[in-house]
């Protein structure tokens, strides 16, 4: 029993001794782990990241950038990012710092942003470049329906002139041009256009009871309707409506006075200007007298009315002899008006505007008398009146324009206007002449193109035959055009003119003008005027 005891004590005691032999190799084998070699230190951080921040220049070369902040970021959340600005050869560096991943990242204005991620070693260091890209302008608008205030008002009313106020007005002529330059705005320029908040005449709209009455040609105002058949005058200087297209300028509108339901009748300026030379009567100076009437017929749907303009004048020209000194202007307006009840819901209106004018020497001055001076009248007319009117009273305007010289005055056959070559040598008739090609210097409708010949011994041109520099209207597609002169007693003048047409729509038409019945004068002395010519 004592020794079963014994041997068990015994094999407790080697049991003890194992275990704490165990124990004491494991912390000798830690203490040798933890125990540096002789002559060797710690390792500390030493890795670096580093590189150079460009961008592409026009030539697609890369260029260094200054100044940008450049971010380095650690993979822990608790980390403080590390920041640094490139210097003027855009480099940038990160140094001392401990192995592990990083996140290298660019936010600067203007440019798109940038970011990548690095893996350092403790030991190396990492050369990592960053090319920039401009970042993509992007401009954003939004735009937000919200009603807006509609003004009632126009900022620039019309202004109106009404027939009582036509009626006593200090105008220098009846006529309602002569008051458009009373509204503000409306002024009249040195040759008698208007011009309406700046824009010329020609730009604006002229309409007579809703009707466009303005010349097709020019686009002036033609239409002289009378005063006393006149309601209202309507200048409007700002006409921005869909309704008024076909124009700029402004827009001046009249109503017509309607014919009325009684009988009625008025005289107006029968008061005759005389004119008086040494204490007799010579004749009379001016004279517009004026008549207007009307009422109903039969049952009273059918009313009408008439207004009559008679226009004698005798303009005077300073430096001329009495009585050879006088412009002669004789015509009449005559406006009618006709107005039929068709129904209650149904009025028909006709307007017709008859205004004829005839012009004795239209073009005396102090140098050019009433021997050498132009009369401009319609001898006889045929043919589709519409060309009449629109092509051919506007040729026959323009040549008493040009002749009286109130218009493009600057259209002589002169080195000034025209560039001559000598085309070779003709004969015109009885007459040797000098062929000449005249090429216009600017596109004007007063200038043509074409050839002129001139007489080898006068030196005066016998022939020209052309056409005009510049289209002379919207309605004219071409005009070709002879004019022949004739010698009378030593003086070259005009003899016949003919001009073809090819008109928009018509066709070609034929419009000759033939100078006839010319009186040579003899040479006389002229006596100045100087004051004691007729009086008024």
């Amino acid at each position: 029993m004592c020794h079963l005891e014994l041997l068990e004590a015994r094999q407790a005691r080697k049991h003890t001794l194992s275990v704490l032999l165990v124990l004491a190799l494991s912390v000798a084998a830690g203490a040798a782990r933890t125990r540096s070699t002789p002559g060797e230190l710690p390792q500390s951080p030493s890795g670096t990241i580093q590189g150079v921040v460009t961008v592409l220049d026009q030539q697609k070369e890369p260029s260094p950038l200054e100044g940008i902040r450049v971010e380095l970021r650690g993979s822990s959340q608790d980390s403080q990012p590390l920041a640094t600005l490139t210097d003027s050869a855009g480099h940038y560096e990160f140094t001392q710092l401990p192995a592990g991943t990083y996140t290298l990242c660019v936010n600067q204005q203007d440019f798109q942003p940038f970011a990548q991620a690095i893996s350092l070693d403790a030991t190396k260091s990492s050369v990592v470049d960053i090319p920039l890209a401009l970042d993509t302008v992007v401009e954003k608008v939004e735009v937000k329906e919200r009603a807006a205030n509609v003004s009632t008002e126009n900022s620039s009313p019309a202004s109106t002139i009404n027939n009582a106020q036509l009626e006593t007005l200090p105008l220098a002529q009846q006529k309602f041009r002569e008051a458009l330059p009373l509204v503000p705005g409306v002024i009249r320029t040195l040759d008698g256009k208007l011009s309406i908040r700046g824009a010329s005449e020609n730009q604006g709209m002229l309409q007579v009871d809703s009707a466009k009455t303005v010349d097709p040609v020019t686009g002036s105002f033609s239409i002289p309707v009378p005063i006393d058949a006149i309601q209202t005058v309507n200048v409007d200087k700002t006409p921005f409506s869909a309704e008024n297209g076909g124009f700029s300028g402004g827009l001046t509108t009249i109503e017509t006075t309607p014919p009325p339901s009684d009988w009625f009748y008025k005289v107006k300026d029968f008061n005759v200007s005389l004119r008086g030379k040494n204490g007799h009567f010579v004749g009379i100076s001016q004279a517009t007298p004026r008549v207007s009437f009307g009422g109903p017929i039969g049952d009273g749907k059918l009313t009408f009315s008439e207004v009559f303009e008679y226009d004698v004048r005798r303009d005077p020209v300073r430096g001329l002899a009495w009585p050879r000194n006088e412009i002669k202007s004789q015509g009449f307006n005559s406006f009618t008006r006709v107005q039929a009840i068709l129904s209650s819901q149904q009025v028909f209106n006709a307007d017709v505007n008859v205004f004829p004018m005839r012009t004795e020497f239209a073009n005396i001055t102090a140098l050019v008398p009433q021997t050498a001076s132009s009369d401009f009248n319609k001898t006889s007319e045929k043919g589709s009146g519409i060309v009449r009117h629109l092509v051919f009273d506007r040729l026959l305007q323009s040549e008493g324009e040009t002749s009286a010289g109130r218009e493009h005055h600057n259209s002589a056959i002169t080195g000034a206007n025209y560039t001559f070559a000598l085309a070779g040598e003709e004969e015109v008739g009885p007459y040797h002449c000098f062929v000449l090609e005249a090429t216009p210097k600017r596109k004007d409708k007063y200038l043509f193109e074409g050839k002129i010949w001139v007489e080898a011994q006068d030196f005066a041109v016998v022939k020209i035959v052309g056409h005009p520099a510049k289209q002379p209207s919207f309605w004219i597609n071409r005009a070709d055009f002879v004019r022949q002169y004739q010698r009378i007693d030593g003086f070259w003048l005009p003899y016949r003119d003919e001009t073809s047409v090819e008109v928009k729509i018509y066709g070609r038409r034929i419009f000759t003008v033939d100078h006839q019945q010319y009186v040579i004068n003899p040479a006389t002395p002229l006596q100045a005027d100087t004051g004691s010519g007729p009086d008024d």
